[in-house]
């Protein structure tokens, strides 16, 4: 089986029943968004109701998609490592039992909130010096007039 990078693979497994025993899918992919936002960007002005769309209504929906596929390295490493760890429990499924499982999921979760939080706070912090120096180029004046110390 082949196909490009804008589907979703799965791997289905099935029971002497028929039943199903076994699902391993893939997350969306990223590229499905970009095709779907390079779709809306090349939109023509007329819609079935006769209203025109304009280039700005164009852009704005094809800015808000991208918004859509934007993850942050953490949760792309969070995605990426729990399909993995399903991916290793269903070919080793002996490795997954009991606690050991969820003892690895929980550390995978763990460690990416860790990291979230060391980025946020990173974040904060240049925040704080970018207010910092806004702070210090305002006049008395403005500072008054917006009510700021």
């Amino acid at each position: 089986m082949s196909y490009d990078a804008t589907r979703r693979g799965a791997v289905i497994s099935v029971d002497s029943t028929g039943k199903i025993d076994k699902i391993l899918s893939e997350v969306q992919p990223d590229a499905a968004i970009a095709t779907t936002t390079d779709i809306t960007s090349k939109l023509t002005g007329k819609l079935k109701t006769g209203d025109s769309v304009s280039a700005e209504q164009i852009t704005k929906i094809a800015e808000t998609l991208s918004k859509l596929g934007e993850r942050t390295a953490p949760v792309n490493m969070l995605r990426d490592a729990l399909y993995r760890l399903e991916e290793h429990c269903i070919n080793f499924s002996d490795d997954c039992k009991g606690d050991r499982y969820f003892n690895s999921f929980d550390k995978v979760v763990n460690l990416i909130v860790e990291l979230q939080a060391e980025i946020s706070e990173t974040a904060a912090n240049e925040a704080r010096a970018e207010e910092a120096k806004t702070m210090r180029t305002l006049t008395p004046t403005e500072r008054e007039k917006y009510n700021l110390k």
